[in-house]
């Protein structure tokens, strides 16, 4: 499969953009990425390198949070999904449980606990073997996962925990291109530039 997505997007789009909304409007998540890893670049040398205990904190939600988007994934397979994209829900499945790995790599937290009310919103239209519907669900998943990191990357004070956030939303935004093709949406532009995105809730799990 060839995506059709565009390229990373200019930064000077967002150079008025005064909200944490306003940016994720003005970049899209392809630009976000962007912008994400500029902002690692320019802070890591300032802070510490290992997490810290409130990074720790974070990061085992979002290590959750990986989790979920992997156990989606595994429900689409689960459904039926063939061809084209069962390949790439056992490929962007697989990219979710890696990255959970890596945050339990960094904080010594065990991979094993998932965000029970972020999946639960979300199970339903995963666990289908319709490739739009699919598709579909998935892109808001990586636009999500996208704006929710950039939400929570200022609070970051270790170099570790930053560079970690923002390599895995440079893949995110390589996912909803993807994805985008792959629902028929990657020729709309209102949408590729303000994706459907949220902001998704971390919780302790118990």
């Amino acid at each position: 499969m060839t995506p059709k997505g565009h390229s990373l997007v200019d930064l000077e789009s967002a150079e008025h953009a005064t909200s944490r909304r306003s940016i994720i409007s003005a970049l899209g998540v392809a630009g976000l990425a962007s912008a994400i890893t500029l902002a690692g670049a320019k802070t890591a040398s300032a802070a510490p390198f290992s997490p810290t205990a409130d990074d720790r904190a974070t990061l085992e939600q979002a290590l959750q949070l990986e989790l979920t988007a992997s156990r989606l994934y595994a429900d689409a397979l689960a459904a039926g999904l063939t061809g084209s994209a069962a390949e790439v829900a056992q490929a962007f499945g697989g990219n979710h449980r890696t990255y959970a790995d890596q945050f339990a790599a960094i904080t010594g937290i065990s991979a094993n606990t998932y965000n029970t009310a972020a999946y639960d919103a979300r199970k339903n239209d995963f666990a289908t073997s319709d490739v739009t519907q699919f598709a579909t669900a998935a892109w808001e998943l990586e636009n999500s996962s996208a704006a929710t990191y950039a939400d929570l990357f200022d609070g970051f004070e270790a170099e570790q925990s930053q560079t970690v956030v923002a390599s895995i939303v440079v893949v995110n935004a390589r996912m909803a291109t993807v994805l985008a093709d792959l629902a028929g949406v990657s020729d709309d532009l209102d949408l590729l530039f303000d994706p459907p995105s949220e902001i998704i809730t971390l919780t302790e799990q118990p």
